[in-house]
């Protein structure tokens, strides 16, 4: 879908003549002279703004020499124009860019009551040459191979640990950052083999295979693209298994293989399974001892579509802070009737696993929760690296950004972050050829937070370098979650361990992440504020809220409760209340608001105010609920009339009041029934009207 936008042009300096005279000159809407005037001028026939059903470009991304179309579908518009230099299309439905960076186009419709705007967004992919035999694009190092010392197309050659170390040295050399793992690439070579995974190069901080004790060296991945000369931007979706095996899911030494056995009930990206000839079903063991074992059918393409990591994966790559139990089991026969025969069964949890290995280092505490990547392409010769370069950073930037990849064509479709649930990510960038620069965010304090209450705060810090602030956001998203400068407050967190990743995104689309652990452990009783609702009963209709924002001080632009008749204030806890606490509540002039009282039931506190004249803002603090110090306050402004909560009763305001005369209140309009009774009509426009001009203080 476009983004949109709207405006709509009121002014009327320009009068009936002008109105005239834009129609004799635009050939566009020539027809509508045919039309009565009172038509033309009357209040219905000039509402109507265009309508944008679709802009969009038909490559997200291009590199040298190609075209993206940008097409639309627009309606009810005089004229269509696009910005960066096109200019008026409207007489188009297409036309083709061939933008030399990453460009976001606009297309505004207009007419004679305003206009709207659609943007789509085509992103350059730039190829610098480093050497005449070393290129790059933002995440991939190319390098033409050395005939002398590789062999096309024979698998072996091109993945000889030799040639192998002389990839990496090249990349090293280019980009020397610490790189964890180095993805080295290649297409249509004999054997048509899978990826392999091999250990060597330097030290990287317990990070790669076999690092179960934390003591590793990072791995190299041998990827074989396939078969074919026209590569997909999907040919990385199957990574994240092999970055697996690279962060510490090596079950070797337990289990005498790389996967998790097709006899046990471990399931998931590193898991083997049963399969049927042609591998299109997957049959996978599911139960324990004690409520027996079964097995299921599962559609395997579908299955590699959706698999993640299981929790015994993320406890060996330090991200779960346990084991959880496994079964293997012995001799085990698949029966028609689902059920399943075998003649042993062993067991592996967390003790097991400590006792055979030691805790895991690092810890999911203390451990690196961004994979850093090098992605190395080895071609044959500049043809091939100009064919290929395109789709294969596409590929790298879907990988890294966690884009999720067309499920019909393409097999493997997890991308890492979500494959790790959220908990880690990757990084592979090796420079910004687009001119734009990927925005920075980092944690101002640590990764790893505990908390008693189920509630924890975390700055950070998000810029970009050549743009506005980024967009950060929340993974996985939470209700409770509420942003502020430069923080992220989260709530009512259950006990246990929580992981978190921020995401900051440019308004180009480039991201980056990072990651933080909140372990829970709350005392009995303590609770977290999650709300404070302003209740009116609009009789038969019923009760309805107004939100009130808590974070705002009394001071500030705070909520208004437009609605006349007595107040009721809930706030809304994540627990039980078994004491309100201390109730206070003052104006701005610090005077009491006698005979304000408090109750609590279920996870409430109902505060009750007395009726007061307005306008007027009153703060409200519960001390000491639960008799456990846990203090909730919230500020609010009082003012009959005001529902646009602009802090003044205005023209707009009685405009709103109006437009909705004689509707019954609901959910949707129940602001507007100033004075509470179930219906919106002539006595709450009176209301509105006789505040006009007032002000809250």
């Amino acid at each position: 879908m476009p983004e949109l936008s709207g405006q709509q042009n009121q002014g009327v300096g320009a009068g009936i003549a002008g109105n005239l005279q834009h129609l004799l000159l635009s050939v566009r809407t020539r027809m509508f002279l045919l039309l009565p005037v009172w038509l033309l001028f009357s209040g219905s026939a000039s509402a109507a703004l265009p309508s944008i059903a679709s802009f969009s470009a038909s490559r997200s991304a291009i590199v040298s020499g190609q075209t993206a179309f940008l097409a639309w579908s627009v309606s009810g518009a005089d004229v269509v124009t696009i910005d960066n230099g096109i200019g008026d299309v409207t007489l188009n439905t297409s036309y083709g860019v061939t933008p030399a960076s990453t460009t976001r186009y606009t297309l505004t419709a207009s007419n004679t009551n305003g206009s709207v705007s659609a943007t789509t967004q085509v992103d350059f992919i730039g190829l610098k040459q480093l050497s005449p035999t070393t290129y790059h694009t933002e995440n991939v190092f190319f390098i033409i191979a050395d005939p002398s010392l590789v062999d096309f197309p024979k698998w072996s050659s091109v993945y000889a640990n030799a040639n192998v170390d002389d990839y990496v040295a090249q990349l090293k050399a280019a980009f020397p950052n610490d790189y964890m793992m180095v993805v080295v690439a290649a297409n249509q070579l004999t054997p048509a083999t899978v990826p392999s995974v091999i250990t060597q190069r330097h030290l990287a901080n317990g990070i790669g295979q076999n690092s179960i004790n934390g003591v590793a060296v990072p791995n190299i991945c041998r990827y074989h693209l396939g078969t074919s000369s026209t590569l997909s931007t999907g040919a990385f979706a199957v990574l994240d298994h092999e970055i697996g095996h690279n962060w510490g899911v090596q079950i070797g030494a337990e289990l005498g293989v790389g996967h998790w056995l097709k006899e046990g009930t471990v399931h998931g990206q590193m898991a083997d399974n049963f399969f049927n000839t042609d591998f299109t079903t997957a049959q996978q063991i599911i139960g324990d001892p004690v409520n027996g074992f079964s097995w299921a059918n599962l559609d395997n393409l579908a299955r590699n579509e959706t698999d993640v990591f299981t929790d015994q994966d993320l406890y060996a790559m330090g991200l779960n802070p346990t084991f959880p139990d496994a079964y293997v089991l012995s001799n085990p026969v698949l029966n028609p009737d689902y059920t399943v025969s075998y003649s042993a069964v062993a067991k592996y949890d967390h003790a097991w696993v400590v006792n055979r290995n030691g805790p895991r280092l690092p810890s999911y505490v203390n451990s690196e929760k961004q994979f850093r990547l090098g992605f190395v392409y080895v071609a044959r010769d500049l043809a091939e690296i100009q064919s290929a370069y395109g789709p294969i950073e596409q590929s790298a930037r879907h990988f890294a950004n966690a884009d999720k990849v067309d499920p019909i064509r393409y097999r493997f479709q997890v991308p890492f972050l979500a494959a790790t649930r959220l908990r880690a990510s990757v990084k592979s960038q090796l420079a910004d050829l687009d001119g734009n620069t990927a925005p920075v965010l980092s944690l101002t304090g640590s990764n790893y937070l505990t908390s008693s209450t189920g509630a924890a705060t975390i700055a950070f810090i998000a810029v970009d370098p050549d743009g506005p602030l980024p967009t950060v956001s929340l993974l996985p998203d939470d209700q409770n979650a509420v942003f502020a400068n430069g923080t992220v407050r989260l709530t009512g967190l259950d006990n246990g361990v929580h992981f978190y990743t921020l995401k900051a995104e440019d308004s180009y689309g480039k991201r980056a992440y990072t990651h933080f652990v909140i372990e829970v452990a709350r005392q009995p009783g303590i609770i977290n504020l999650v709300e404070v609702r302003s209740r009116k009963t609009h009789g038969v209709a019923g009760n309805f809220d107004v939100n009130i924002d808590s974070s705002i001080p009394l001071t500030g632009a705070i909520s208004i409760e437009p609605r006349s008749g007595a107040n009721t204030i809930i706030f809304r806890f994540d627990g039980p209340v078994t004491f309100p606490g201390i109730l206070t509540a003052t104006d701005a002039e610090g005077v009491d608001i006698v005979g304000s009282q408090s109750v609590a039931a279920g996870n409430d506190v109902t505060v009750t105010l007395p009726a007061f004249a307005d306008p007027r803002r009153v703060a409200l603090t519960l001390t000491d609920v639960n008799n456990l110090g846990v203090v909730a306050s919230a500020s609010i402004g009082f003012l009959i009339g005001d529902v646009n909560n602009s802090l003044s009763v205005n023209a707009s305001d009685i405009a709103g009041v109006k437009a909705r005369s004689g509707q019954v209140t609901n959910a949707s309009n129940f602001m507007f029934d100033l004075n509470v009774s179930g219906t919106i009509n002539a006595s709450d426009i009176s209301t509105v009207k006789a505040r006009s001009g007032m002000v809250l203080p």
